[in-house]
This record gives C-alpha cells, sequence and structure tokens, in this order.
C-alpha cells in the first residue's frame, strides 16, 4: 500500500528527472 507521502516523492522525483 503506497501512502500520500509516498507517491508525493515519486512523483516529485519524476518530474525532476524530466527536462
Amino acid at each position: 500500500m503506497k501512502t500520500a507521502a509516498d507517491v508525493c516523492v515519486l512523483y516529485d522525483t519524476n518530474r525532476r528527472e524530466r527536462p
């Protein structure tokens, strides 16, 4: 089960990796 924090961190990381 993913928590809101996990999703937020993953989303932020993916956004940072993208130009």
